[in-house]
């Protein structure tokens, strides 16, 4: 399959239900954290209804491969902030 499949497309039904709820959470200036983003479709739908930023995060690098090419894709790749989950410790996100 390809890597979009593999890592999601966006119309599995809990992925769907977490874009509708992005849609009535997201105010406008949001930092969203995406832990283990997968495709990324979660961190770009959230970064597409208003969210500033965007952490995705996930264990398989080349899912943030496939997730940083979603993220331009939608056009959105510059409020988001890609890593590999080596790179987060408790208490805070290492740039």
């Amino acid at each position: 399959p390809s890597p979009s499949a593999r890592w999601g497309t966006g119309c599995h039904p809990t992925t769907r239900l977490c874009l509708e709820w992005l849609s009535d959470a997201i105010q406008g200036g949001e930092h969203v954290l995406d832990f283990g983003c997968g495709s990324g479709v979660l961190a770009a739908g959230a970064l597409a209804l208003g969210a500033s930023k965007a952490t995705a995060v996930d264990v398989d690098a080349e899912a943030l491969v496939v997730a940083a090419a979603n993220l331009e894709l939608n056009g959105v790749e510059q409020r988001a902030e890609l890593l590999h989950v080596r790179e987060v410790v408790p208490g805070g996100l290492v740039p």
